[in-house]
């Protein structure tokens, strides 16, 4: 949230709340507030965030947690803010022009008729943000949101006691009291290679990069000092206009959402989408909300990420081990072997030999192989030493095939895992999917009746192939399972992208024709290779048959099967039909 931005919402807020009664207060999460007021029998709902990533303050509409839960619990803040705030009065809300700081005055009634008077006091900026909780007839802090200890900065302490210090004052110059004759002389200074709206951000106070770039780079002074002129008129007062402008930069996949009180005229026309709102506050909600989702969509789309591989690194440590235990296991025959020719030389042994030397009747050119023996032990102990030595290789072979095939369907499902996280979409899909991430635990406490019940009243991606038959696109593990084994009947089409993770996809052929059209066959195709980690090559080799055909094997995690008989099909990736 910018300067601009603030400035206007201040103004909003000065102009809704003074006066107004402080009803209920609410601590949602860490570093989030929610405070319900009254005025003239109209409710208000005021939040505010000193979230690093997005703090913000605002007149909500709707009153919600915007997702990020409630506590049970009340946090010592909050205690704090319903002892000295609630059931007060706002007099007033004000900030100094150029800074990020937003000043809320409060009065409260005592008991004994006496008035007290306290600041909340939001600071919006960026990793600093922060709430503090002001008496304003000492000055001191008398508690925060978060606090700032001596060991973290040497110059403001924000902690219960502590005498309360404004943020230190940016040391650039002031663009509200700027002649025009000042600002063409700064103009000149610029050095050539330097930006126009970087020569601004770093030269005065109040400027965001945003802002920054609305000053028009002309070759007309006179035009620049009218665009820089209009920023100053709506830093300080507007009017406004709020706007949450959404560009698509020509070099970039994605477009990105600007939230501001003024339209903004520095982006290609061809290129926004603009919408259009009655306050600021309704804006900025808008644009949180959606802002919120996407920062949410990330931080959930990392952290599963980040337990999948770690969950994934374990698995492939434990493959490799398995690896070499089972090849080694794979030597019991030499043992027997080495066992039987001690057997069939006793006669030639020594006791105390350490090793012999004897014909290998094994082998068809009867070569000589020396056998190291065990000095301390007889001939024949030495050759039972081998014959167990084999026996327990031989039984702990099929041990060991077994753990090592749970482990590679274990590696291939967490990769398929790995890739729907990747592909998720929305936070719909990413928070069906954590139960999935979340271990071996979350997996098995699902049990079939979890797996085989959907998840939404639509569950799949569906689609209609162009001669009207329905293509169903499993979009995670356990709805891959459920498309597979609860919706398929034995007469459907089953397809997978060959040898990479993706979603398992289905013609429903419910008319029981005899023959799947394949025109149909090859778009079910594409949309297979698209939903896959194979989407980047060129083509796809894509195998199919019957669902008849596909089996889950006992004990496999979601999502894997086995293919009695299938043909293979290459496919171009298409995203639609």
């Amino acid at each position: 949230m910018d300067l601009l931005v603030l400035n206007a919402i201040t103004q909003e807020l000065q102009n809704t709340l003074v006066m107004a009664r402080i009803t209920r207060i609410y601590q949602p999460a860490d570093l989030l507030l929610t405070l319900f007021l009254r005025k003239q029998g109209q409710e208000y709902c005021l939040v505010i965030s000193a979230d690093s990533s997005y703090p913000y303050i605002y007149l909500q509409q709707r009153v919600t947690d915007n997702g990020q839960g409630t506590r049970e619990e009340p946090q010592s803040f909050n205690k704090s803010l319903k002892y000295h705030l609630q059931g007060g009065y706002v007099e007033d809300i004000h900030k100094p022009l150029l800074e990020r700081v937003v000043y809320i005055e409060v009065f409260k009634k005592e008991l004994d008729g006496s008035k007290t008077s306290l600041q909340l006091i939001v600071e919006i900026m960026g990793r600093h943000s922060n709430i503090i909780l002001v008496d304003k007839a000492g000055g001191k802090i008398l508690d925060s949101i978060k606090h700032v200890t001596a060991a973290m900065t040497t110059y403001r302490r924000i902690v219960p006691g502590a005498p309360y210090i404004p943020p230190p004052e940016q040391e650039k110059l002031d663009p509200c009291s700027l002649t025009k004759e000042d600002f063409m002389k700064i103009l000149l200074a610029r050095p050539s290679e330097k930006p126009l709206w970087q020569h601004m951000l770093d030269t005065f106070k109040g400027f965001s990069p945003l802002t920054a770039r609305e000053v028009q780079d002309h070759s007309d002074p006179e035009r620049v000092w009218s665009s820089f002129e209009r920023i100053i008129r709506s830093l300080k007062s507007g009017p406004y206009e709020p706007v949450i402008i959404t560009y698509s930069h020509p070099q970039e996949k994605k477009s990105r959402s600007y939230l501001s009180p003024i339209p903004l005229i520095q982006f290609e026309p061809d290129r926004v989408q603009i919408q259009n709102f009655a306050s600021i506050s309704q804006a900025a909600e808008a644009y949180y909300a959606e802002t919120f989702v996407r920062y949410r969509l990330q931080v959930l789309r990392s952290s599963l990420l980040q337990t999948l591989h770690q969950r994934l690194v374990k698995n492939e440590k434990k493959q490799k081990q398995l690896e070499e235990e089972l090849a080694h296991a794979q030597k019991a025959q030499e043992l027997k072997k080495l066992g039987e020719l001690i057997t069939a030389n006793l006669s030639l042994l020594k006791k105390r030999a350490d090793e012999v030397e004897v014909i290998d009747f094994y082998d068809p050119d009867q070569k000589k192989i020396k056998i190291r023996l065990d000095p301390r032990l007889t001939p024949s102990q030495n050759a039972q030493k081998y014959f167990n030595q084999y026996a327990k290789l031989k039984r702990s072979l099929p041990i060991l095939q077994e753990r090592l095939a749970a482990v590679n369907q274990e590696i291939t499902y967490l990769k398929e895992l790995q890739f729907f996280v990747e592909e998720a979409a929305s936070l719909e899909e990413l928070e069906k999917l954590k139960e999935e991430v979340r271990g071996e635990e979350g997996r098995k406490s699902g049990g079939k009746e979890k797996q085989g019940t959907p998840q939404s009243p639509s569950p799949f991606r569906r689609f209609i192939s162009s001669d009207g038959f329905p293509i169903w696109v499993g979009r995670s593990s356990r709805e891959n399972d459920l498309l597979t084994l609860k919706f398929a009947i034995p007469d459907d089409v089953w397809l997978h992208a060959q040898g990479v993770p993706g979603s398992h996809v289905l013609i429903l052929n419910r008319t029981r024709s005899e023959s799947i059209p394949e025109r149909t066959l090859e778009e079910a195709a594409s949309l297979a290779a698209y939903y896959s980690k194979g989407r980047g090559l060129g083509k796809v080799p894509v195998d199919y048959t019957l669902k008849k055909y596909v089996r889950k094997p006992k004990g496999a995690p979601p999502g894997l099967v086995t293919l009695i008989k299938h043909k293979t099909i290459l496919a171009i990736p298409r995203k639609e039909v």
